[in-house]
């Protein structure tokens, strides 16, 4: 139940003695690790959820945007959101919350994605299935992912530090991350591992980070954490195999000159 209390926070008292002198128990280090690792988680799960759309729809210029359209319109819902939230409750509880609930969504996106596209693809009008089908698969955890730097930005920032300078410090690691998602997807994830294998991957990485940010000394399930590291491993490590890849039709894509 705790990860859906952060829709029905109590209202945060600044002026008390606790929110003053405990903004939060994380140094600074470990938050902007977290934003670096979820802004790639961004670009992971953005770049790869065409592979999941293409079967179905194509991977053609209506897909591509479809895709980007729905991921800004929730990064910036969720930018909203995690300022507001943070301004109200400022704990790294439910930051870590946050990426909690991201995590588990992108863990279950490709096992959501077959019955749900097979259901869609019927509708005639491609552009509506598009947008409904990324805004269902991949408008929650994009979503949750940015209302990360702003929550990050309210436990870093304290008095005496103006908030340009720290806003600045966050969205440059959160660019990196970004930077650094891109490159390993297109280089690395993609042309060597398969579509279910990345997003268990990129989902299992997030609900590390939020049991590391949540219970890092007291948490007795170090088992399942190993157990989900040791599952991500195994899955990663079976690479594709393109010997049974069938190509059943090619043509040149009009929207390609």
């Amino acid at each position: 139940m705790r990860l859906f209390q952060i829709f029905s926070l109590p209202m945060f008292d600044p002026s008390s003695s606790h929110a003053k002198t405990k903004h939060h128990p994380i140094p600074d280090w470990a938050l902007l690790s977290t934003v670096f690792i979820t802004s790639a988680c961004v670009l992971i799960i953005e770049l790869t959820g065409t592979r999941i759309l293409a079967p179905y729809f194509g991977s053609g210029v209506y897909t591509w945007s479809a895709l980007i359209a729905v991921t800004l319109v929730a990064l910036a819902l969720g930018y909203a959101y995690g300022g507001r939230l943070a301004d109200r409750l400022p704990r790294t509880d439910i930051l870590y919350n946050l990426c909690l609930a991201a995590g588990l969504w992108t863990s279950s996106t490709p096992i959501l994605a077959s019955p749900l596209l097979s259901t869609l693809v019927d509708i005639t009008d491609i552009r509506i299935t598009l947008l409904i089908s990324s805004c269902i698969l991949y408008y929650p955890n994009m979503f949750l992912l940015g209302a990360v730097v702003p929550f990050v930005i309210r436990l870093i920032a304290r008095q005496g530090e103006t908030a340009g300078s720290v806003s600045g410090r966050v969205f440059a690691v959160s660019t990196v991350g970004g930077l650094f998602g891109a490159l390993a997807t297109g280089f690395i994830l993609i042309p060597s591992f398969r579509v279910q294998a990345i997003f268990t991957f990129c989902g299992t990485l997030l609900i590390f980070l939020a049991i590391l940010g949540n219970f890092r000394p007291k948490f007795i399930g170090y088992k399942l954490v190993l157990i989900s590291i040791v599952v991500s491993i195994l899955l990663l490590t079976s690479k594709k195999n393109d010997s049974t890849s069938l190509v059943l039709d090619s043509a040149v894509d009009r929207y390609y000159y």
